[in-house]
């Protein structure tokens, strides 16, 4: 795929996502943010930067794609990368397995061993999570539930 018609892809995606409830976001304001993970971001090109961002701006999506990828890990495993482009060469971001962000991997930069979310995995959960926000928002504006 070139990369001008993945860039298109990738804003595409990542529209289809609607945001996170309003209180998801203050919730981590709440808790304060993760400063290693923000003081790293100079390390994705503005692509990857934009769908980091997306993952921490909301939580809620980030927290479904660890839980519904958690069942590959190993149990001893207690960071997780979703790679933003290659599952081999990065770009990474690094999680903890509660979706706390740990830090920014730019590309080619050593990962060491923890498990892989591959950027084919991100890009069919954020498909799923958009159309179930979808669905939810359907049927709560219908009359008496649905």
């Amino acid at each position: 795929m070139s990369s001008s018609r993945r860039a298109s892809t990738e804003r595409t995606l990542l529209s289809l996502v609607p945001p996170a409830p309003e209180s998801a976001t203050r919730r981590r304001a709440r808790e304060g943010h993760d400063r290693h993970f923000l003081s790293r971001l100079d390390r994705l090109n503005d692509e990857h930067l934009a769908i980091a961002l997306s993952l921490y701006r909301d939580a809620p999506l980030t927290k479904t794609i660890l839980f519904l990828e958690s069942f590959w890990f190993p149990d001893d495993a207690r960071r997780v990368a979703i790679s933003l482009d290659d599952p081999k060469d990065g770009p990474f971001v690094i999680l903890t397995r509660d979706a706390h962000f740990v830090t920014c991997l730019g590309r080619g930069m050593y990962l060491g061993n923890m498990p892989v979310i591959p950027r084919e995995a991100l890009d069919a959960l954020c498909l799923r999570v958009a159309e179930l926000r979808a669905w939810v928002n359907a049927a709560a504006s219908k009359p008496n539930g649905g």
